[in-house]
C-alpha cells in the first residue's frame, strides 16, 4: 500500500517537471549561429557514391582471376624453387666483378696516370664483359620463367671455369703492370729486379794507395889495383867538365874509390785492378855519393854528387791479407833521368890547397828492373808501414860512375807510410 503511494508522488513529480520544460527555450546568441555557418561552408565532407567501391572490387577480383588462371602450379612451384638460386648467382656473379674491378683499380694505381690507360690488357676487359654478360642473361631470364632454369644451370657449369680465367687473367694483369713498372716507369734504383735474373756481382771498389816512400843500397869499395878494370875509357873522366878545367883528375889518379849506397825519396800511389792485382806509379828522387882519395906523396881527394829524378811503373800481386797484415810481391821498371852532377876536387901541394868544382848536366837515361817481396802493417783503418827488400838491375846507359855503375845488381830495402784513398 506504501509503494503504491510512494509511486503515485514520484509521477506526479515528474509530470510537474515535465510541463515546466517541455515548452522551454533558451535565447541563442547570433554571432554563434554564423560560426557555425561559416564552417560548414568551409568543411563538406566528401561522398564517395556506392557504384565506385562496387567497380573497383569488381575490377580486383577479376585481375586476381586472370593472374590464377594464366600461371600453373607446376610453372608458380618451379619459379619458386628457382628464384633463390637466381639470387645466389646475381650475388654471386655481382661479388665477382666487384671484386676484378676492385683488383683492377689496384693495379692501375701502382701504374703513373699517363701509362695507366695504355697498360689495361685486352684480356682484363674481355673477362669483365664475359662476366657482365651473364649477369645480365640472368637479370633478364628472372623474367622469364620458360628460360630461366636453362641460363642458370649453363652460368653454374661455367663458373668454376669462368674463376679459373679471371684468376689466370689477374696473374697476367699483376706481372704485365709490375714489368711496366720495373722497365719503364720507376727509376733504376727503385726497381725490384727478378730473382729469374742472374745477380749481378758488386763491383771491386779501386782503392787509392798513397805512399811516402825512403829506400838505400848498393854500396861497395874498391882499393885500386882492380878498379882499373871497372873503367870504361868513357869513364876515365870523373865528369864531363875535362874540356873546361885541366886541373881535372881521372879516376886512375885515386888509389881509394868509395861508391856510396843510393838514398830514394818518393811518392808512391797505386790503384787497386781486383782484389789481388794493383799497379803503381809515382817520382821518385835519389841522391848518389861517389869519394875518392889518393894517399901517395900527392895526396888529393874528390866528391862526386849525383841528382836523379825518376818515374817507377810497378804490377802487384798480394799474396796474403788479414785485418793487420798484407803480405805482397811486387815487379816492376823504373826510368830515371840525371838533373845534376856536382864535382868537387882538392889538390894538396904542401901549404896550399886548390879546390876545383865543377857543376855539369847529365846527358841520357838510366833505365832498370826490380822486384821487392813486401809486408804492410795496417797501424789503423787508413794508416799503414810498410817494408820491401828490393832488388835492381841497372843497365849500362853510360851514365856517371856510382855505384850502380860498378854493380849494377843492386839489392836495397825500401819503407815507408802507405795512406789508403777511397
Amino acid at each position: 500500500m506504501q509503494n503504491n503511494i510512494n509511486n503515485n508522488e514520484q509521477d506526479v513529480f515528474s509530470e510537474v517537471f515535465r510541463q515546466k520544460l517541455e515548452n522551454h527555450q533558451l535565447p541563442v546568441d547570433a554571432e554563434c549561429w554564423d560560426e557555425i555557418e561559416a564552417r560548414l561552408k568551409s568543411k563538406k565532407r566528401r561522398i564517395i557514391p556506392f557504384w565506385f567501391w562496387l567497380t573497383g572490387g569488381a575490377a580486383v577480383a577479376g585481375l586476381a582471376l586472370l593472374f590464377t588462371l594464366s600461371s600453373p602450379s607446376e610453372s608458380t612451384g618451379l619459379i619458386g624453387r628457382s628464384k633463390p638460386a637466381n639470387t645466389q648467382q646475381k650475388q654471386i656473379l655481382t661479388k665477382r666483378i666487384a671484386k676484378h674491378q676492385a683488383q683492377q683499380l689496384t693495379s692501375v694505381e701502382k701504374v703513373p696516370a699517363k701509362n695507366a690507360t695504355n697498360q689495361q690488357p685486352s684480356e682484363n676487359k674481355k673477362e669483365t664483359s664475359i662476366a657482365e654478360k651473364e649477369f645480365a642473361q640472368i637479370q633478364a631470364a628472372s623474367n622469364d620463367t620458360a628460360g630461366s632454369n636453362k641460363i642458370i644451370e649453363n652460368t653454374i657449369t661455367k663458373q668454376t671455369s669462368t674463376q679459373e680465367d679471371l684468376a689466370q687473367t689477374h696473374t697476367r694483369i699483376k706481372d704485365s703492370v709490375s714489368s711496366n713498372i720495373s722497365t719503364k716507369v720507376l727509376p733504376d734504383k727503385l726497381v725490384a729486379k727478378s730473382t729469374d735474373e742472374p745477380v749481378a756481382k758488386p763491383k771491386n771498389k779501386q782503392n787509392w794507395l798513397l805512399a811516402a816512400a825512403f829506400g838505400t843500397g848498393g854500396g861497395m869499395g874498391s882499393n885500386g889495383i882492380n878498379g882499373e878494370l871497372a873503367f870504361s875509357p868513357s869513364n876515365s873522366y870523373l865528369t864531363n867538365a875535362k874540356a873546361d878545367y885541366s886541373n881535372m883528375l881521372t879516376q886512375n889518379d885515386f888509389s881509394q874509390k868509395n861508391y856510396m849506397a843510393p838514398i830514394s825519396f818518393g811518392l808512391i800511389i797505386r790503384k787497386s785492378l781486383d782484389k789481388t792485382i794493383s799497379i803503381e806509379t809515382g817520382l821518385v828522387y835519389t841522391y848518389l855519393l861517389s869519394t875518392f882519395e889518393n894517399s901517395g906523396m900527392q895526396q888529393n881527394d874528390a866528391k862526386l854528387h849525383l841528382h836523379y829524378i825518376g818515374i817507377p811503373l810497378n804490377l802487384v800481386g798480394r799474396l796474403w791479407e788479414n785485418s793487420k797484415w798484407e803480405l805482397y810481391l811486387s815487379a816492376g821498371t823504373m826510368i830515371e833521368k840525371g838533373i845534376q852532377s856536382v864535382y868537387v876536387q882538392n889538390q894538396y901541394a904542401g901549404n896550399q890547397v886548390i879546390t876545383t868544382i865543377a857543376k855539369t848536366n847529365i846527358n841520357g837515361f838510366q833505365w832498370s828492373i826490380n822486384g821487392a817481396v813486401g809486408v804492410t802493417y795496417k797501424v789503423q783503418r787508413n794508416w799503414g808501414i810498410y817494408f820491401e827488400p828490393k832488388l835492381s838491375y841497372f843497365f849500362d846507359n853510360n851514365q856517371p860512375v856510382s855505384a850502380r855503375t860498378e854493380n849494377p845488381v843492386v839489392i836495397g830495402v825500401t819503407a815507408g807510410v802507405r795512406f789508403r784513398i777511397k
